[in-house]
């Protein structure tokens, strides 16, 4: 996918997989589970979820979309966070644009740009981390003002809990090290992870999420453990096994590490991880060249440990004309949220989704290449 291409190009050589620096970190972990790219097959989703129907995200010229980075639904509100356009979108649960999230500038109440956002469902409140002003800027859902606090740090992705923001800053801190848990009132960094002699090239994700009963995982693109948040730190939830493909090395300040990492052929770089009840589900890469690389997507069974890899074999029995791109876009309430993107549809496969049922349902009928993408919805079962 020519989007996905975009965004990680630039840092690909370093899409490896290592463990922790921090032993204390891996304490206590029992469960691992074993992902093998050459097990690869069909995904059925109706296997896991019932095909909840579509969203067309209605198109003007103020909600134009160039690329989803992430989809969160809030009520009867549809959040679209368009990373390239460095925009929050609202539209209705029926796909109608309602209007920007609050007002970009210099002034108190505007952002910048931001590279991370979180969503507290329950206050229907949105925040965006914004490095260009060290602050963190909190809209309602309505894009009324709410509150700036500034941080010390800059931060790719964030998290804030009630001591303070926990932040993935990539080693830009004075300890060096890349997770920082920083205290709300005094900014002093009152826990931290994950230490490294080097910067690492920034790869973010959602690498915090919150699942429906309030647990947090947390998950490093430079390692294969899955972890949870806790108030004394981190604990590790599920240890990723690539098999022999895996870095062999375990300190991120070894004199092997940089030589290692440079090398072909690593499987790694987790990201767009997501949870709900016993589903877990997360996307990979297999690294061989500096301009190539597959990208994988995992589906696991948390019941019973079984694994599911596949890429762009997901398929569906409903009576979507189209299949959806295969990476997650979002993760609400057990509401699966897949992407048609017109985009990178051919004219054939245009035609064919104009004139499905599903589309004169939804009242479109004028689909070309520049439409907004269609949300795909599944309900987890």
């Amino acid at each position: 996918m020519e989007n996905i291409k975009k965004l990680f190009l630039g840092g690909l050589f370093l899409f490896i997989l290592f463990q922790c620096n921090n032993t204390t970190t891996e304490e206590g972990l029992t469960n691992t589970v074993n992902v093998d790219i050459n097990k690869k097959e069909t995904f059925y989703l109706d296997s896991i979820a019932d095909f909840g129907g579509i969203v067309p995200l209605e198109v003007t010229d103020e909600s134009y979309i160039k690329e989803i980075n992430q989809v969160y639904l809030v009520d009867s509100f549809i959040v679209v966070w368009d990373s390239p356009m460095n925009n929050i979108l609202i539209f209705n649960d029926k796909g109608r644009y309602l209007y920007n999230l609050g007002s970009k500038g210099r002034g108190p109440k505007e952002y910048l740009s931001f590279e991370s956002v979180y969503v507290d469902y329950n206050k229907r409140h949105i925040s965006l981390m914004d490095n260009s002003k060290l602050s963190v800027i909190t809209y309602d859902i309505f894009g009324n003002f709410i509150s700036e606090d500034e941080v010390p740090y800059y931060a790719y992705a964030f998290y804030p809990d009630k001591k303070g923001y926990w932040m993935l800053d990539y080693g830009q801190n004075p300890l060096k090290d890349n997770l920082i848990l920083v205290d709300c009132e005094s900014k002093d960094i009152i826990q931290s992870f994950m230490g490294t002699n080097d910067n690492l090239i920034v790869m973010s994700s959602n690498n915090f999420f919150e699942d429906e009963l309030g647990n947090v995982l947390f998950h490093f693109p430079y390692l294969n453990t899955i972890y949870t948040l806790e108030e004394d730190g981190l604990k590790p939830f599920l240890r990723v096994d690539f098999g022999k493909l895996q870095n062999p090395y375990t300190d991120m300040k070894s004199s092997n590490f940089h030589d290692v990492i440079k090398s072909n052929n690593y499987v790694g770089g987790i990201h767009n991880l997501y949870k709900y009840e016993d589903h877990l589900f997360f996307s990979f890469y297999k690294y061989h060249g500096s301009n190539n690389i597959d990208s994988y997507n995992v589906h696991i069974s948390l019941l019973d440990n079984k694994v599911s890899v596949f890429d762009f074999n997901l398929r569906h029995t409903s009576e979507l004309p189209v299949s959806p791109l295969p990476t997650i876009i979002g993760l609400s309430d057990g509401k699966l949220i897949y992407q048609i993107d017109p985009n990178i549809l051919d004219e054939a496969l245009i035609d064919k989704l104009k004139d499905s049922d599903l589309m004169r349902d939804a009242g479109v009928s004028a689909i070309t290449a520049e439409y907004n993408p269609i949300l795909v919805i599944y309900d987890l079962k």
